[in-house]
């Protein structure tokens, strides 16, 4: 949950024009402080959730999942499902039936066809 509430209220900030409505820079760094005290996230999790705080999920192959402004209501939709399956899969254990999803997750290029 914490994972999905931390997109919902920091990450989509990025999605703003208007500075006022953007994250400060001391909310940032609290944010920052309080993602590496280990007790709040598992070490799976939590470099997913430096991502969602930086605005720098899907770096490694799926951009389309960061916010920016002017996105089309699809275009951020789309980018809302993933961020939750993400979130899921996190908490899955390995050996699931999901665990294919989880690798596409956590690198999507790997499984990419190439035609």
């Amino acid at each position: 949950m914490m994972l999905l509430s931390e997109y919902r209220e920091v990450t989509t900030c990025y999605g703003f024009r208007s500075a006022q409505r953007q994250l400060s820079t001391k909310a940032h760094q609290c944010f920052q402080e309080f993602l590496k005290d280990d007790a709040h996230l598992s070490a799976r999790a939590q470099p997913f959730a430096t991502q969602l705080l930086d605005n720098t999920q899907g770096v490694a192959g799926f951009p389309g999942v960061r916010v920016a402004p002017g996105r089309s209501a699809l275009e951020q939709n789309l980018a809302e499902i993933v961020i939750h399956t993400t979130a899921v899969l996190q908490c899955i254990n390995q050996m699931t039936v999901c665990e294919p999803l989880r690798l596409l997750m956590d690198n999507p290029t790997a499984l990419m066809v190439r035609l």
